[in-house]
């Protein structure tokens, strides 16, 4: 088996845990793995189509995770418990004293 051929493996196998991933994040992650793996693969063996899918394929899930990591940070922030206005009014007192 050639250093490529392990290459194809590798890339093969990461695309089908893809399918049993329920979670983004994660899913996001072995797609990218699995982007590099094809690259490497198709750039080891001379397959031009593989290498210019995955090429693209790349900086779009790159983008994709760096989206659905932002989206998380929004809602957290936005579902994170706030003192009500009267406790924050008091803490700005005693923080002058």
């Amino acid at each position: 088996m050639s250093e490529g051929d392990l290459f194809g493996y590798v890339a093969s196998f990461l695309v089908f845990t893809t399918f049993y991933m329920k979670r983004m994040i994660p899913l996001r992650l072995t797609a990218i793995a699995s982007n590099v793996a094809f690259i490497s693969y198709a750039w080891l063996e001379h397959l031009t189509p593989i290498l210019i899918l995955h090429g693209a394929l790349l900086p779009l899930n790159l983008y994709r995770l760096v989206e659905l990591r932002r989206r998380v940070a929004e809602v957290l922030r936005t579902s994170s418990p706030r003192p009500p206005e009267s406790i924050r009014a008091a803490s700005c007192l005693t923080a002058r004293l």
